[in-house]
């Protein structure tokens, strides 16, 4: 099988090669011919990595007059989560973000910058349907003891920007015998709008993030630290899972109730 793979690479590479010497010098020595060579190997050079590309390529287009450079950031924000991830997350993410209807690119952003520390804390998350355009609401939890579920709402907002002169507030709401908090989070502004640096953008949305794990654990959350040693992270993987699960059959059978 390898021997195979490094084959079709070889061919590919040569078939690239070939076309390159059909080009004028001139054209060669162009700075954007050899960038779009090195971005190509870079998305061939490996089975990880063409199969990322493929999710990029299915992500959403972004609403209409949304500057391409947003959808540059937003698809190299989500290559480089991806590429450090399991392929069954990969897929888990690439179907949290591209529910949003008409979006904006932040709001996909912002759950893409995040999503490695809700696998590192040990936390189960899922989509919610939402008819907003450019707006992804997750439902974010785990379980405590005797199997309890605790989860809080992110409803984010590709299309608002963030204020750093205000704190987030949330709102409790109640759910059959359940209390939780729902946070609507502007998210357009936490990079830097002089730069559209992926890596700058994803420190900016995990600074955010970390904020409101601080404001849930005065709120009497046991959320965990963000750094965990290698040998929880198997248990946590489980856990979430198991998590996950249980938190949808108990949001079906609620919705089941209300009918």
């Amino acid at each position: 099988m390898k021997d195979i793979v490094v084959v079709a690479t070889d061919n590919r590479i040569k078939m690239l090669v070939g076309k390159f010497k059909q080009l004028p010098l001139k054209s060669l020595l162009r700075g954007k011919i050899w960038k779009q060579f090195g971005h190509w190997l870079f998305w061939h050079s490996s089975i990880k990595r063409r199969r990322v590309k493929k999710l990029i390529e299915r992500l959403t287009l972004l609403a209409q007059g949304v500057p391409i450079e947003i959808m540059d950031l937003r698809n190299a924000v989500f290559g480089k989560v991806c590429l450090r991830l399991e392929a069954v997350d990969s897929m888990s993410l690439f179907e949290c973000v591209n529910t949003v209807r008409r979006p904006r690119g932040f709001e996909q952003v912002f759950i893409c910058s995040i999503y490695p520390q809700i696998l590192k804390r040990g936390f189960g998350i899922f989509n919610i349907s939402s008819n907003q355009p450019h707006r992804i609401d997750v439902e974010i939890g785990y379980l405590g003891h005797n199997d309890d579920q605790f989860f809080w709402v992110f409803e984010v907002d590709g299309n608002s920007r963030y204020d750093p002169a205000k704190t987030v507030v949330p709102k409790k709401h109640i759910r059959g015998d359940k209390c939780y908090w729902v946070y609507r989070l502007g998210v357009a502004g936490l990079g830097d709008s002089d730069s559209l640096d992926p890596l700058h953008w994803m420190i900016g949305c995990q600074t955010f993030f970390n904020n409101i794990m601080a404001d849930l654990k005065r709120r009497n959350y046991q959320v965990t630290a963000a750094s965990i040693p290698e040998f929880e992270l198997g248990r946590l993987s489980l856990l979430r899972r198991l998590s996950l699960d249980k938190l949808k059959k108990y949001q079906s059978r609620f919705e089941r109730r209300n009918r």
